[in-house]
């Protein structure tokens, strides 16, 4: 089950949050979105073979909702069975194309300036 819709503002934006499971559930996007967001902004943690997972989450909600996405990928070993992390933090622009992607390894990010 997903968490409930979270919303907070930052400079004028309206961002959406979501936590990693959140973004595989088409209902969680579809609620965040009907409060009236410009962004939809998730941390998340997947095995190093799941490494698209997160890209096609983000593309998905950008495309079924208009808003760009930023994801937050943990990357490097985590417990919990996570020895091996997909990295990979990105950010879509709102037709679901890639703006900035990081790698897998820790120190490598993803940044973008967004302009309304």
């Amino acid at each position: 089950m997903p968490g409930e819709p979270v919303v907070i503002e930052v400079d004028g934006w309206r961002l959406g949050l979501a936590v990693c499971r959140d973004t595989g559930v088409s209902e969680h996007a579809a609620r965040t979105a009907a409060l009236g967001i410009d962004g939809y902004v998730a941390g998340v943690v997947h095995a190093d073979h799941e490494a698209e997972v997160h890209g096609e989450r983000a593309r998905r909600v950008a495309a079924d909702h208009g808003v760009w996405v930023a994801t937050a990928a943990f990357a490097g070993p985590a417990g919990g069975g996570f020895d091996r992390t997909s990295g990979r933090s990105g950010i879509w622009s709102a037709d679901g194309e890639v703006i900035a992607e990081a790698g897998a390894a820790p120190d490598e990010i993803a940044r973008a300036v967004f302009i309304k």
